[in-house]
């Protein structure tokens, strides 16, 4: 399977089952981000997170993301506040590779993410933060 980037399988369903057949959408009123040391696939299996070391998903409300705006080809929002995690401590978390969205602090269900461009160590005594506009959801549009 591919790795998630973009919308998950989950929220894609979700928003043709709210078209298509009048169904309500799940909203959230936040959502937790996540870091993956290795990406999910678009069912959100697969995904392994740091443990330890003061690492914890951040809550980020849904009014802390910007309008969405449409090119040819690509829908974006960004965050419009920093997502800024706990300090890595005593040891570092590894290498990051990407970040996922999901609807709970803890398991829940992954609603969209993708891979970091570089991904980055988080070494002891570090704080991993995605300041305001560095996150960028990007959907292609058909």
């Amino acid at each position: 399977m591919s790795d998630i980037n973009g919308y998950s399988a989950l929220l894609a369903e979700s928003i043709q089952d709210q078209i298509f057949k009048n169904t309500d959408f799940p909203g959230q009123a936040s959502l937790w981000c996540a870091l993956f040391t290795t990406m999910p696939d678009v069912a959100g299996a697969g995904s392994v997170e740091p443990t330890g070391n003061a690492y914890a998903r951040v809550e980020v409300p849904i009014t802390s993301w910007g309008a969405a705006s449409t090119t040819t080809e690509i829908t974006s929002t960004t965050n419009t506040a920093s997502i800024t995690f706990p300090e890595a401590t005593p040891s570092g978390w590894g290498t990051i590779v990407g970040f996922g969205l999901w609807t709970a602090v803890t398991a829940g269900s992954l609603w969209l993410g993708g891979p970091l461009n570089t991904p980055k160590v988080i070494a002891a005594n570090t704080i991993a933060v995605f300041l305001a506009g560095n996150l960028v959801i990007n959907t292609k549009n058909q």
